[in-house]
């Protein structure tokens, strides 16, 4: 017998379950979506796999309707984009000031 995907729902906030292998187990669904998605090269729904700047910081991917992020994101319980990305720089330059400098 074939193994068959679920047909994806024509609301686009509303993913159909991603593909088995492809997700990590325990993973929340929004994140295991946006990285079918990105590992796909497709806009993220989400942008739970923020993009990085030249200088380390983390950066809005490429997102399917970015005038409706926000929305999504609260609907499944995430936080707003720019409140996301503020929490995820100031704990990378946390992170950067307790590592020791790079050896020349």
């Amino acid at each position: 017998m074939p193994i068959r995907c679920p047909p994806r729902n024509a609301d686009s906030s509303r993913p159909s379950a991603p593909l088995p292998g492809r997700t990590r187990p325990g993973e929340p669904w929004p994140t295991s979506e946006d990285r079918v998605r990105r590992a796909d090269g497709r806009p993220q729904l989400y942008a739970t796999q923020p993009d990085f700047d030249k200088q380390g910081n983390a950066v809005t991917p490429p997102v399917e309707a970015p005038e409706s992020l926000d929305v999504r994101r609260v609907r499944v319980g995430l936080k707003p984009m720019a409140e996301y990305l503020a929490q995820m720089n100031a704990t990378n330059a946390q992170l950067r000031a307790m590592s020791p400098p790079p050896k020349k």
